[in-house]
């Protein structure tokens, strides 16, 4: 994180109706984590006409000047100054497991999951989900965690955790 400043937060995320309402309860039970009502860290998103669904609220950020040209300049209403998560720090202070009360393609990022199985981020060859054109192109393989480089690990090493986490316990959750 401290290399991409977060870049995967910059608009939120699309999240379930059943993750919103987990994430409401949340907010009520730490009121002195959130500044705002539940309500207010969610809105309807549509994005491109390809994503449409409920997501958290971006707001305004800055970021360093290697930021992708092509995305806004904000970040999830739950991501902090420091650009960390708050629902995972409640949750490491609360001494569960860090990833307890995050939304599900937070805790995948930069994997995709797909009827029910784990897609890797897009390989050199392959194109990213997310490109619409020059002046959109791409996502994933904007990002630092999303790009596949000559000198980088196995995408399954690197996301080991992050799988495990999906096998043991967001699998079971569906």
């Amino acid at each position: 994180m401290s290399k991409c400043a977060g870049y995967c937060c910059y608009d939120g995320v699309y999240i379930s109706r059943t993750e919103e309402e987990r994430l409401k309860q949340i907010i009520k039970n730490h009121p002195n984590d959130f500044y705002c009502a539940p309500e207010s860290y969610f809105e309807d998103g549509n994005w491109q006409n390809q994503v449409i669904g409920r997501k958290t609220k971006p707001r305004p950020f800055n970021y360093p000047n290697d930021f992708p040209k092509h995305f806004n300049q904000t970040k999830c209403i739950f991501s902090d100054d420091n650009v960390l998560c708050i629902l995972q720090k409640i949750a490491i202070r609360e001494n569960i497991h860090e990833w307890s009360y995050k939304p599900t393609a937070c805790i995948m990022f930069p994997l995709v999951v797909r009827s029910g199985q784990i897609v890797p981020p897009p390989n050199k060859n392959q194109p990213d989900d997310y490109y619409i054109g020059e002046n959109y192109p791409g996502y994933i393989n904007c990002l630092y965690c999303g790009r596949d480089c000559n000198d980088g690990q196995n995408w399954r090493k690197v996301l080991d955790k992050e799988i495990q986490y999906f096998k043991n316990v967001i699998s079971k959750k569906r």
